[in-house]
């Protein structure tokens, strides 16, 4: 498919925004949020980028890019070759996390330029009307994309320079916080992605939600290991 790079925008530092529309101005393909798209670059790479923009949206895609010093050249590439009215080539939308749009409430997380197919995830839950909080960790407010657009009360935005450092913490167990999954919330949507890792102590294969929970936290402390919520048993046999 072709498509034609209408606007190029500043989101954040080292990330830029590419609204990606066909150039005879036809509806494109419907996606969903959580979705990504894969961009065929000139220099002969290929690179998946998530969809920002809400999913009712048919005029357009829209990318978040983070450029990577450290990367192999695809997202340099974006950021210092590709420009407004340049015509690109991409996959049509395929989406490996998808969003559970029925929870009875959503707790999003995303990190960095993370927040692309999360803040999809809350257009679309807030166009529902379904209850929902994002938190939105990054290094510095500088860094942080899309902010503009993000007034919900909703939204919480957590930077590693204010309040002396702070990140997100898994649930463990022993903390008194609140079980989400008893109110009937979910740390994140059901993607196989992110299924915990088999060979990790304590977490057993087969386990594919996690609970989570925002704790203020000083940098530097130790990894911890998510808690398996166990599956829920089948019904008894009449």
């Amino acid at each position: 498919m072709q498509l034609r790079v209408k606007a190029i925008a500043y989101e954040a530092e080292d990330i830029l925004s590419l609204d990606l529309r066909a150039p005879d101005g036809a509806p494109l393909p419907a996606f969903t949020a959580g979705a990504h798209i894969e961009l065929h670059l000139a220099n002969g790479l290929r690179r998946q980028y998530s969809l920002a923009n809400p999913q009712t949206e048919r005029h357009r895609y829209r990318i978040g890019v983070l450029k990577d010093a450290a990367g192999r050249g695809g997202s340099r590439f974006v950021h210092d070759t590709i420009r407004p009215g340049d015509i690109l080539t991409i996959e049509e939308p395929r989406n490996n996390f998808p969003l559970q749009e029925d929870a009875a409430h959503t707790v999003l997380i995303a990190g960095g330029i993370g927040i692309a197919p999360v803040w999809c995830m809350a257009q679309r839950l807030h166009q529902l009307s379904r209850s929902w909080t994002l938190h939105y960790a990054a290094r510095t407010q500088a860094r942080a994309a899309f902010l503009d657009e993000m007034k919900a009360d909703s939204f919480h935005l957590h930077c590693d320079d204010a309040h002396g450092g702070h990140r997100c913490r898994p649930f463990l167990p022993g903390r008194r916080v609140r079980n989400l999954r008893d109110q009937g919330d979910r740390g994140y949507p059901r993607s196989p992605r992110y299924r915990p890792h088999p060979g990790r102590k304590g977490v057993e294969p087969n386990h594919r939600d996690l609970l989570f929970r925002i704790e203020n936290q000083p940098a530097g402390a130790g990894p911890l290991i998510p808690r398996s919520v166990p599956p829920t048993p089948p019904p008894a046999a009449p």
